[in-house]
């Protein structure tokens, strides 16, 4: 969420100020990102004590699936959990 500077005519932006369905959005979306920031600092901070990677193509976990090479580019798994596709 980018954060602006506020004025009068704006509505506020900061998470502390919203009301309603806004908070409540922002409140999922804030816990979200936390629950997949804890994984991701988990996930390099094994691979930097054991060695590994966190950031792997699909076809590391699915060798047999044709499927996963038709978005080579842009799909891939985070820490061995999370699918992560971004729309672009």
């Amino acid at each position: 969420m980018a954060r602006f500077h506020y004025d009068n005519e704006s509505m506020p932006n900061e998470p502390y100020l919203m009301n309603g369905t806004y908070l409540e959005i922002t409140k999922r979306a804030m816990h979200d990102r936390y629950q997949t920031l804890r994984h991701m600092y988990t996930c390099l901070f094994e691979a930097h004590k054991n060695g590994g990677t966190c950031f792997d193509p699909l076809f590391y976990y699915f060798p047999t699936d044709d499927n996963v090479y038709t978005d080579i580019e842009s799909t891939f798994i985070v820490g061995g959990a999370l699918k992560v596709t971004p729309i672009l």
